[in-house]
């Protein structure tokens, strides 16, 4: 299974697999990790320490970053080109709407 990107959105507490340790993942927080579900339960690593947590509670805390494919990210880096070199207030309006919902959806 290749490691993929998760960005914490709601808090929760995973255990250390070793040590039994509980560890907070806070909202921000990144984890770069190879995930493994077991069962009920999720594995994954933070700092090359392994954790356990049940798979509803990382399921409904985290969200993997979706891979952007370079279309797209040349597409965002010829609107933001176009949007710097603007000179008439309704275009960059207009530009800066489009960025927008390209960066936050919608």
């Amino acid at each position: 299974m290749a490691r993929r990107l998760f960005f914490v959105k709601k808090q929760f507490t995973a255990t250390r697999r070793a040590a039994c340790r509980r560890r907070l993942f806070k909202p921000s927080q990144t984890l770069w990790s190879e995930v493994n579900q077991v069962g009920s339960v999720i594995e994954f690593e933070c700092d090359n320490i392994a954790f356990e947590v049940e798979s509803k509670v990382f399921l409904s805390c985290c969200v993997v970053d979706e891979p952007v494919n370079i279309e797209q990210k040349q597409e965002f880096f010829d609107l933001a080109d176009k949007f710097r070199d603007a000179a008439e207030p309704r275009e960059v309006e207009c530009l800066g709407d489009v960025l927008g919902r390209m960066v936050f959806g919608g």
